[in-house]
C-alpha cells in the first residue's frame, strides 16, 4: 500500500523511510527527510537539533500499546520545510490510508464501519515530522507494513491481555525492570489476567505501552527512563504492562 505514496514522493525527489523506521539504503539519501535512530539522532547527521518529545514521551520511533489494546506506530522523520510541504505529505498519507481502509473494513459493536488505520498525529516542529498512526488491530500494522517488515528482521506483532495469554509467552523467560526473574503464570487467568497487557514481536523496534512495565523477556533491552524495551529483530521478545 505504501508504494503509491512513496512513488509520488520519489518523483518529487523525496526519499521516505517506512512507517516502522526503515533506514534508507546506501549513502546518497536526500537530505529533506530521513529516519531517526533510537537516540533521536539523524542517521545522516545532517540535522543538529534534537527532536521534540512526541506524544508518548520519547524521542525515537516506537510501537505503543494502549490500555484498549490499540496499536500506535510513531515515526520521526527529518523534514526540510524549506523544500517540502507537510500538508501535502499528510494529504498523500490520508489518501493511502483511505484506500487501505476501504479494502479492510471493520464493523464496531453497532455494526458501523471502523477504520483499520487512522492518522493520529502528523505535525512538524523544528524540521522534524512526527507521524503517529493508530491501528485497530496489530494485524493491520503487519499487513500495512509487510513490505518494509521483510527488511526489519521480523513479521510478528501480537497484543492481548493475560486473561487469555498467547502460547508463545509460556516458552519465554521473564525478568522485572530490576532484572529479577519473574514467573508470570500467577498473573494469568480470570482473577488477574485482565489487568496485564502484553506485546510480542520479532521486529526491530522500540516497544512502549500505557501503564507500568512489570516484566519483559530475556533478550530484550529495557530502558528505565523511557519505560520501554528495544527489540533487535529476528527473535521473539515480549513486554508486559500493568
Amino acid at each position: 500500500m505504501k508504494k503509491v505514496m512513496i512513488t509520488v514522493f520519489l518523483i518529487l525527489g523525496l526519499v521516505l523511510v517506512a512507517a516502522c523506521g526503515k533506514e534508507p539504503e546506501g549513502s546518497d539519501t536526500e537530505p529533506g527527510i530521513s529516519s531517526q535512530d533510537s537516540s533521536g539522532t539523524s542517521k545522516d547527521s545532517r540535522r543538529e537539533t534534537e527532536p521534540e518529545v512526541d506524544t508518548f514521551g520519547n524521542t525515537t520511533n516506537g510501537i505503543y500499546l494502549t490500555s484498549k489494546l490499540e496499536i500506535r506506530d510513531c515515526t520521526l522523520y527529518d523534514f526540510d520545510t524549506s523544500k517540502y510541504d507537510a500538508k501535502e505529505y499528510e494529504g498523500f498519507l490520508e489518501e493511502e490510508l483511505a484506500e487501505y481502509n476501504a479494502a479492510h473494513p471493520y464493523p464496531d459493536e453497532k455494526g458501523k464501519k471502523v477504520n483499520a488505520i487512522e492518522v493520529e498525529t502528523c505535525s512538524v516542529s523544528k524540521n522534524v515530522l512526527t507521524q503517529i498512526l493508530k491501528y485497530y488491530d496489530a494485524a493491520d500494522f503487519l499487513e500495512y507494513n509487510k513490505s518494509e517488515l521483510q527488511k526489519r528482521s521480523g513479521s510478528i506483532l501480537k497484543a492481548g491481555t493475560l486473561l487469555s495469554p498467547d502460547s508463545a509467552l509460556s516458552s519465554m523467560e521473564f525478568v522485572d525492570p530490576s532484572g529479577k526473574a519473574v514467573d508470570i503464570s500467577g498473573w494469568t487467568g480470570e482473577s488477574k489476567g485482565g489487568s496485564y497487557r502484553y506485546m510480542i514481536c520479532d521486529i526491530k523496534a522500540v516497544l512502549y505501552g500505557e501503564g507500568k512495565v512489570v516484566a519483559y523477556s530475556k533478550g530484550a533491552v529495557y530502558t528505565k527512563d523511557l519505560n520501554c524495551i528495544n527489540s533487535a529483530g529476528g527473535k521473539k521478545v515480549a513486554i508486559i504492562f500493568k
